[in-house]
């Protein structure tokens, strides 16, 4: 059975993957959030401890439930279009920087707090979570009862089983509604909600899913379209105003979460790298 540790100041990786008997590889697999950058962990925030009976030790032989979302060329259908260039193809942190008049920095924080800057964990897979609460509250929670596990009325992150196995948890709600299911999910490098899906550019649901899992350039656009549509974000963003941006971007139970503080990190370190 999958536990959950509450990370201490003063821990490492290494350190939490000794005191379970995993190897490093291990609890990234169970954690792939971390992969990108195995030292840039917080305390106060929880790590997914695996049983190493019942995981697999790396996540690219994690069997899932298939999806059946089929990636495909798309056409975005927002004005805003990040083109590809042999200059501008392999930073696309900075290209999505000079859409937003931002430093590359800041939109390198918001990915690294996001999905420590992963697009992907797995070929056309790209980062999710399943969110049980918006769920419940996109299905006018008719769900609740008979699949507590997929439909909460507040959020419980004891729910997330991280990694590809979101993908089981989303394929399971998209049995119930699918539509719903991929609406309340969160994507990509910047985790932008799928009912989001009309801010970031797209005329329908699978458009955007479609995007997500087609490449990280797609995941650029989109997100270069959900700031512009929020002024006092992207206002933000120029400012440097973390509070505020995380405010907007993570709810308001941003600063129970440390959203703001994790930003502030993240953009000095990104400003060192």
């Amino acid at each position: 059975m999958t536990t959950q540790y509450l990370i201490k100041r003063g821990d490492t990786l290494t350190t939490i993957a000794k005191k379970y008997n995993l190897s490093l590889n291990q609890l990234i697999a169970a954690n792939p959030h971390l992969a990108k950058n195995p030292d840039l962990i917080y305390a106060g925030d929880t790590l997914l401890i695996p049983d190493t009976n019942e995981q697999e030790t790396n996540v690219s032989n994690v069997k899932t439930t298939s999806v059946n979302i089929t990636p495909i060329k798309i056409k975005h259908t927002s004005e805003t279009q990040i083109k590809a260039s042999p200059e501008n193809h392999a930073d696309y942190y900075q290209t999505a920087a000079n859409q937003l008049d931002v430093d590359r920095a800041a939109v390198k924080a918001v990915a690294d707090v996001e999905s420590c800057g992963k697009a992907f964990i797995a070929k056309h897979k790209p980062a999710i979570l399943f969110e049980a609460h918006i769920f419940s509250r996109l299905t006018q929670h008719q769900y609740d009862e008979a699949y507590p596990h997929l439909s909460s009325r507040k959020w419980n992150p004891k729910l997330y089983k991280g990694g590809l196995k979101e993908y089981d948890r989303l394929a399971e709600a998209k049995l119930l509604n699918e539509t719903e299911a991929l609406k309340s999910a969160s994507w990509g490098k910047f985790q932008i909600m799928g009912f989001n899906y009309q801010l970031a550019g797209f005329k329908t649901i699978n458009d955007f899913v479609a995007a997500m899992c087609n490449s990280e350039e797609a995941q650029l656009m989109a997100f270069v379209s959900f700031i512009q549509a929020h002024k006092s974000m992207l206002q933000a963003l120029r400012n440097h105003d973390w509070a505020k941006f995380a405010k907007c971007y993570n709810g308001p139970a941003y600063a129970k979460n440390r959203y703001d503080s994790k930003l502030a990190e993240a953009y000095q370190q990104a400003l060192r790298a």
